[in-house]
């Protein structure tokens, strides 16, 4: 059963090995709890794929599930509920590590395998290059017609939705306070404020 600190303490690209799955325990359908899930978990919740954080999805997947009463060894019924697009289809087609061999049908294999096939090597580089190249200048340029208030509001999400990505001990309070500052150094309008001590 995946508990919080679990999930908050485990380095995503390690070795290290999940909580067990278990088996569901009694013989309920838990359509209810399913529905209410469907209503809780809105279409911009759900986990596309490429680019996508889902470390930061699967903490929204259990809270939501928390919310809808629905207990770990349950988690598969609600689970492609929150998938579109390639996440869904790598769901569906992708399954299997080898031709023929059976589909994974426990949430600790799945969870491992989307970890694997979407949180590699290859998008924590690209994760941190991106956190280390935003700045608000950037965030101002994508958005003309925001204001500079605004566009920090804009930022300040793109940061905190960029720390799932990027290495574990960097996904502190006080990295993410560091890269606002150094994201609005070359901002003018901010350049008085930064002075201050």
């Amino acid at each position: 059963m995946f508990l919080d600190k679990d999930i908050e303490e485990f380095d995503l690209r390690s070795d290290a090995s999940l909580p067990p799955a278990l088996a569901p325990t009694t013989d309920k359908t838990w359509g209810k709890e399913i529905s209410v899930f469907t209503k809780l978990y809105l279409e911009e919740m759900k986990f596309k794929g490429d680019g996508d954080s889902f470390t930061s999805k699967i903490r929204i997947f259990r809270d939501t599930c928390l919310r809808a009463e629905i207990p770990p060894e349950v988690y598969m019924k609600a689970f492609p509920l929150i998938l579109k697009g390639a996440a869904l289809e790598h769901y569906y087609f992708n399954l299997s590590s080898t031709p023929g061999a059976l589909l994974i049908v426990d949430f600790n294999g799945i969870y491992r395998n989307f970890i694997e096939h979407f949180e590699n090597d290859e998008f924590a580089r690209a994760s941190l290059t991106k956190f280390n190249f935003l700045t608000l200048d950037i965030v101002k340029a994508e958005n003309p017609g925001k204001t500079l208030s605004e566009c920090f509001d804009l930022l300040t999400a793109k940061v905190r939705q960029l720390r799932y990505g990027i290495p574990i001990e960097m996904r502190t309070e006080q990295v993410l306070l560091n890269k606002l500052v150094m994201a609005c150094q070359k901002t003018l309008a901010c350049a008085i404020a930064l002075a201050m001590p």
